[in-house]
C-alpha cells in the first residue's frame, strides 16, 4: 500500500507566521517590553494559557508545555502570540480539503499531518511521465530545493535534482505540496512509502517543499540512522531505549525480535517491526460529514445577549429552510469579534432535528446566559451530521382532540366490561438509559 505522509512542522507557529507575512497581525502580537511585531523572522513563542503551545526552532530551551513565565523569564525579546486554536482548526480542515482535491483518500493526523492514499494515482500520473505528455505538469514543478524535485526543459522527460528521471512518486509528491501551498500558504513536506512509519519518518526529517520517496524494499536502509525517538511510543520508551545504548532505529533492528519483546513486552515486537520498516496499518480515510452554515455580521459591535438572541434567531430560519426535508445531529454555534473567536459551542442533538424552535430554544438559554467581556461583530451557526429526516408517529389522540370524552367513557367501559384495563400508554421514565426497555413503561390509557 504506498501512501504519503504531508507534513507542516511547527503548525501553530507556521500559521500565525503565514497571517503575518500575508499583512495581517497576529491578535495581540506584543513582544515582551516591546511594541507590536515588526519582523516576521524574530523568533516567536505561541502561548496557550500558561503555557508554551509552539516556539520557533532556535529557541533551543523552550519546549511546548513549558511554564510561560520561564520563557518570558530566558527569552524577554522574543514575540509572544496567544494561540488561537479555532484558526488552527480552520486552517488544518482547508488543508485536508485541498489534499483531498488531488487524492480521494485523506486520513488526518492531527493539525497539519495527514496521510493519503496514493496507490491508485500511478496509471494517471504515468501518462505524465511520458515523454510525450511531459508539458502537462510543467505548471506543478517547482524549482526549488527537494531530495527529488521534479523540473522540464523543453521537450525532455522531468528530471530530479540528481539528474534522474522523476518518476509518478515525485510528481505526486509535487502536487500535493503545491494544492496544500496554495490552499493555505504553508510549504509542508511530503514522503511517500509503503507503511505510515516509514512515510512519516520521511516527512519529519525531510524540509518543506521536499519530496522524498522510499523505494519498497528500501525501508530498512532509510530508517537505519533515524532517531528512537521517533517511535510512536511514549517518551519514557526512547528513554529507556538510549539508556540501554539504542539510539538509532538501526541498532533496534539488529537485536532478535525475542530480545526486543523480553524488554518491552506487548510493544516490543511493534516496536521491532517499525525499526526493520515492516508497518501494516491500514490507512483510514476520514469520512467528511455534510455541513451548511450560515452567519450574521452586525453593522457596529454589540455588547448584549439579547441582540445575539435575535440574530441566532435570524440565522437559524436561514438554516431550516437549506435543510430542505432534513435534520442535523449536532450544532456549532460561533461568536466572533473581528475574525477572533470569543465564544463557542458545539451541541448534539438526541435525535436528528430540523425543528426550528427546537434549535432556538437551545441556544437562547446558551446566549441568554452568556457573559460577554467585550463587544462582538458576528455569530456563526453550523450544522453537521444531516441525515434524511427520520418519519415521527404523532399521538393518536391529543388534548384537543373534540372526540377525546367520547373515547375515555369507551376505555372505562372496556375496563369495566373486562374487569382491567384494556388499552395503554407509554410514558418515558429513562429516555437516557442504556437499555431500551428502561426507557419506558406502560400505564393504563385512563390512569
Amino acid at each position: 500500500m504506498r501512501l504519503a505522509c504531508v507534513f507542516i512542522p511547527r503548525f501553530p507557529l507556521a500559521v500565525e507566521r503565514g497571517r503575518l507575512v500575508g499583512g495581517s497581525q497576529p491578535r495581540a502580537a506584543v513582544p515582551h517590553h516591546q511594541s507590536p511585531i515588526t519582523n516576521h523572522q524574530r523568533p516567536t513563542i505561541v502561548y496557550l494559557k500558561n503555557r508554551v503551545l509552539e516556539a520557533s526552532p532556535e529557541l533551543m530551551d523552550v519546549w511546548p508545555g513549558l511554564a510561560l513565565r520561564k520563557a518570558r523569564a530566558h527569552f524577554p525579546h522574543a514575540t509572544y502570540i496567544p494561540a488561537d486554536p479555532a484558526r488552527y482548526a480552520e486552517a488544518a480542515a482547508v488543508m485536508l480539503r485541498a489534499l483531498e482535491t488531488v487524492a480521494p483518500e485523506v486520513e488526518p493526523v492531527g493539525e497539519g499531518c495527514a496521510y493519503v492514499g496514493v496507490g491508485g494515482m500511478e496509471r494517471l500520473y504515468a501518462q505524465c511521465v511520458s515523454v510525450s505528455e511531459s508539458r502537462c505538469l510543467s505548471d506543478r514543478i517547482d524549482d526549488g530545493p527537494t531530495h527529488r524535485s521534479a523540473s522540464t526543459t523543453g521537450d525532455q522527460r522531468p528530471a530530479t535534482s540528481d539528474n534522474r528521471p522523476a518518476t509518478t512518486s515525485d510528481l505526486i509528491g509535487r502536487a500535493l505540496i503545491d494544492a496544500v501551498r496554495d490552499a493555505t500558504g504553508l510549504t509542508p513536506s511530503v514522503a511517500i512509502a509503503s507503511g505510515k512509519f516509514v512515510a512519516r519518518v520521511g516527512a519529519l526529517l525531510s524540509a518543506p517543499g521536499v519530496v522524498t520517496v522510499i523505494s519498497e524494499g528500501d525501508e530498512r536502509r532509510f530508517l537505519r540512522d533515524a532517531s528512537v525517538g521517533l517511535l510512536p511510543f511514549e517518551p519514557e520508551v526512547a528513554v529507556r531505549l538510549r539508556s540501554l545504548s539504542l539510539h538509532t532505529l538501526g541498532e533496534v533492528a539488529a537485536l532478535p525480535r525475542t530480545a526486543v519483546e523480553a524488554q518491552f513486552r506487548s510493544i516490543g515486537g511493534r516496536m521491532w517491526d517499525l525499526a526493520r520498516g515492516i508497518d501494516d496499518e491500514p490507512l483510514v480515510p476520514q469520512r467528511t460529514p455534510e455541513a451548511i452554515s450560515e452567519r450574521l455580521t452586525f453593522e457596529s459591535p454589540v455588547v448584549t445577549s439579547e441582540a445575539l438572541v435575535m440574530a441566532a434567531r435570524q440565522v437559524v430560519r436561514r438554516l431550516a429552510v437549506r435543510l430542505d426535508h432534513r435534520a442535523a445531529r449536532k450544532m456549532h454555534a460561533q461568536v466572533l469579534a473581528e475574525g477572533r473567536l470569543v465564544w463557542d459551542r458545539i451541541e448534539t442533538f438526541r435525535d436528528a432535528t430540523a425543528d426550528e424552535t427546537r434549535m432556538m430554544t437551545l441556544l437562547k438559554t446558551r446566549l441568554e446566559s452568556l457573559q460577554l467581556t467585550e463587544a462582538v461583530d458576528t455569530v456563526s451557526i453550523t450544522l453537521s451530521e444531516i441525515v434524511r429526516e427520520p418519519g415521527k408517529q404523532g399521538k393518536l389522540i391529543t388534548e384537543t382532540n373534540p372526540q377525546l370524552e367520547r373515547l375515555l367513557e369507551a376505555v372505562q367501559e372496556m375496563r369495566a366490561r373486562f374487569g382491567g384495563p384494556m388499552v395503554w400508554r407509554a410514558v418515558e421514565v429513562d429516555p437516557c438509559s442504556r437499555h431500551p426497555e428502561d426507557r419506558a413503561i406502560l400505564i393504563p390509557y385512563d390512569a
